[in-house]
């Protein structure tokens, strides 16, 4: 068959009953969502879910495709079942079984919610600003590391808004597929988490070779990967990448805390309780600037719970000032002091009002 037309008519003949029984199987879905809902049966099954995509993969590769694109297809459609189901996408920093999607599952645990693991902090955002995520979830702060530097150069840039945040307290183990402590030659972890574990890894492991990665999760997912390998990770972590548990809470400090920030394209909306703020402001580079623009704080008895400075990205050695402090921006002493830093400031970006964590 030579003819174009007749050959793309039946193209689109195939793609109508693609149509037809995406729509099919979404009245199915619908079905089940109704039988579940009257027996009071949790509406996600991921067991049911991981099966679907291991007959898809396999009926794909039966038919000479690539099992990687129809997976694609088939996250669009479970994506979709879900939206049209009432759940939400909540974007957090991955792969699965990393303290972000701890925090998210924590933040969200009554919500009817998807989370999806995103690569990087920034992909995270991003996942949000474009719609993609309703919500998203990264980490801010170590109570014994500091800062996540990423995510306050995001925070910048970002237009998004700061609607909540997460306290997770941080358990570190040293997870492998080896049986003995001894066989571990290489550790994988990213850098706040070997920070945190020096003193064991110097006392047990001081030969092995490190490796850096994004997060905890990756590093799990790495040793699992790797011969004579270990991860400094969750339990959480362990478990999803079929790790066995070597050395438990190996971390130098056991009170060791990390905050999570919870994102989004719309600002939080007025609750009553205990509220926390956080902007981002620059400054004149002139003598008392700092201390005048602090000042709007004092005079309306608002206290500050954090600042610190960070480089204004292209103006080397100009920086620009995160300040958190108690109170929501709809309060009167908080708007007042806004006011007053507007009149103080080169620049003024509140970040947003959120419902404060506790440990």
């Amino acid at each position: 068959m030579n003819n174009i037309e007749e050959l793309r008519k039946m193209v689109d003949r195939v793609d109508e009953k693609i149509v037809d029984a995406i729509a099919e199987r979404i009245r199915l879905v619908k079905e089940i969502h109704r039988v579940k809902k009257s027996r009071g049966l949790a509406v996600v099954d991921e067991d049911r879910e991981r099966k679907v995509y291991e007959h898809v993969s396999k009926r794909a590769i039966e038919k000479g495709l690539d099992p990687v694109v129809v997976e694609r297809v088939y996250d669009a459609i479970i994506d979709y079942d879900r939206r049209m189901q009432g759940f939400f996408r909540v974007g957090y920093l991955g792969p699965r079984g990393s303290f972000t999607m701890e925090a998210a599952e924590k933040y969200f645990a009554t919500k009817q919610c998807v989370l999806q693991p995103y690569p990087t902090i920034r992909s995270v955002f991003k996942s949000v600003e474009e719609g993609e995520a309703e919500y998203g979830v990264v980490p801010v702060e170590n109570s014994l590391e500091g800062s996540v530097s990423e995510t306050l150069d995001c925070l910048a840039s970002s237009s998004l808004s700061i609607v909540g945040e997460e306290v997770i307290k941080i358990s570190l183990h040293l997870s492998s597929r080896e049986r003995r402590i001894e066989d571990v030659k290489t550790i994988f972890s990213n850098p706040h988490a070997l920070a945190q574990v020096r003193k064991f890894i110097d006392k047990v492991l001081p030969e092995a070779k490190i490796r850096e990665v994004s997060s905890t999760s990756q590093a799990a997912y790495m040793a699992a990967r790797t011969k004579f390998s270990a991860a400094i990770c969750s339990q959480a972590a362990a478990r999803e990448y079929g790790l066995r548990i070597l050395a438990r809470n190996i971390q130098d400090e056991q009170e060791n805390y990390t905050r999570f920030l919870i994102l989004s394209k719309k600002p939080v909306e007025k609750f009553k309780g205990e509220a926390r703020t956080m902007i981002m402001m620059t400054l004149e580079h002139k003598p008392g600037s700092l201390y005048k623009a602090l000042g709007a704080f004092a005079k309306n008895g608002i206290n500050l719970t954090r600042i610190e400075s960070r480089p204004v990205k292209g103006k080397p050695w100009e920086y620009r000032f995160l300040v958190e402090f108690e109170g929501a921006t709809w309060s009167k002493s908080v708007s007042n002091a806004l006011r007053e830093l507007e009149r103080n400031t080169v620049e003024l970006k509140v970040l947003g009002s959120y419902k404060h964590a506790s440990v």
